[in-house]
């Protein structure tokens, strides 16, 4: 669990600190952000977290109407299958 929460946190961590203009950002602070990315494998953090996140959000956006439970689930495979 504890493995799936680091790269969370970064992202919240991301998330909350505030960002640089564009025109700051230089080429190389771009490099060092995607090699964190990579070293800290958050593309295949977030695809095997995604599954858990679908089904935890699933009843706060159903609330219990079978109509949208039923279009919830028939877009779950393609938001999963997403790149």
């Amino acid at each position: 669990m504890l493995k799936l929460l680091r790269p969370l946190a970064a992202c919240l961590v991301l998330m909350l600190t505030p960002a640089a203009p564009a025109s700051a950002q230089s080429p190389d602070g771009i490099a060092a952000a995607k090699e964190l990315l990579t070293v800290m494998h958050a593309v295949d953090n977030f695809k095997a977290m995604m599954p858990h996140l679908v089904q935890a959000i699933r009843p706060v956006v159903a609330q219990g109407r079978p109509d949208v439970e039923r279009d919830f689930d028939a877009i779950v495979p393609t938001l999963l299958s997403a790149r």
